[in-house]
């Protein structure tokens, strides 16, 4: 049962953060309304297309990531660490995607065409939404539960901020 439960958060990934993101968008625009109640309507919502989009790219970076590692001996030097860009521009859409679906409401293959362009076009934004994430995820390795709540938390937060800009620039642009 709890194998389950663990696994379960896996998939709705995709869901949750673009719910999240719709949630911290409507409280940054002053929007009234009950901040938990709205999360699981935005969540309930995009639920059927994030969750195929989150389980497609995760897809794509499983078979990426184990050809990496298992397959080095098998391909020649040369072409395998072709696969590493290719594994960095996945990331990039992964950290963009579901923040343009949350902000924009755009749907399927266009949000993660949308995100690989505006991933590269903002390369320094979201490099540093990267190496947040990274930081993020070693210290809920490390750090025990009561600590990292607050953490993530405060990181949550300023992978926010620091995608801010991006959704400025993006909205001056139409």
């Amino acid at each position: 049962m709890q194998c389950g439960c663990c696994f379960l958060s896996h998939f709705t990934i995709g869901a949750s953060t673009t719910a999240l993101f719709k949630a911290i968008g409507r409280l940054r625009r002053d929007q009234q309304g009950v901040i938990a109640l709205d999360y699981i309507n935005d969540m309930k919502e995009c639920f059927k297309e994030t969750t195929l989009i989150w389980l497609l790219l995760l897809l794509c970076d499983s078979v990426l990531c184990f050809n990496l590692v298992f397959g080095l001996n098998m391909i020649p030097v040369g072409l395998s660490w072709i696969q590493v860009p290719i594994l960095f521009q996945l990331i990039l859409v992964h950290i963009v995607c579901f923040l343009l679906m949350a902000r924009f409401e755009l749907k399927g293959l266009l949000a993660i065409k949308a995100a690989w362009i505006v991933g590269n076009r903002y390369l320094l934004i979201s490099i540093g939404v990267m190496g947040c994430t990274i930081v993020l995820f070693n210290m809920s390795l490390y750090v025990p539960a009561s600590q990292f709540l607050l953490l993530g938390s405060l990181m949550g937060l300023m992978i926010y901020r620091l995608t801010e800009p991006l959704c400025s620039a993006i909205e001056n642009t139409e």
